[in-house]
């Protein structure tokens, strides 16, 4: 029986509502990635990449305390961090704040409400792109 190559795939999910993060690892286990913590800020966030390694993060972008840009600002300064691909997630679709979040190095967003086959086309993009990494 071959293994599921998603299975090792670490994922760090950041939103501020219980509900969502929730919603998004029932998605994330459809998919067969079973390796998932979550964080309800971006301050909580940072504690958690400091103790673990993770292959992938999906955050909302508007949270309180600490949101999902201020996070990707805050994971540019450290090498390790910033080789992490980030997936804003938000509610809203401002075309000039997604532009600016891409400028910044993020590697995508996605619109609310998230469905499985934009989750995951926007996890195979985001995880193609980064070196070394076999495509889960």
């Amino acid at each position: 029986m071959k293994e599921n190559p998603r299975r090792n795939v670490r994922i760090l999910i950041i939103d501020d509502h219980p509900s969502t993060r929730s919603m998004i690892s029932i998605l994330l286990t459809q998919l067969g990635y079973d390796n998932i913590s979550a964080a309800r800020n971006g301050m909580e966030a940072l504690q958690k990449l400091k103790t673990a390694k993770y292959d992938l993060i999906l955050s909302d972008w508007h949270m309180p305390e600490m949101d999902g840009l201020a996070l990707w600002s805050k994971m540019k300064e450290d090498e390790t961090l910033r080789a992490i691909p980030l997936i804003l997630v938000t509610a809203v679709n401002e075309v000039e704040l997604v532009k600016m979040a891409i400028s910044e190095g993020v590697a995508d967003y996605m619109v609310k409400p998230i469905t499985l086959q934009a989750l995951t086309n926007k996890i195979e993009k985001a995880l193609s792109n980064v070196p070394g990494s076999d495509n889960p």
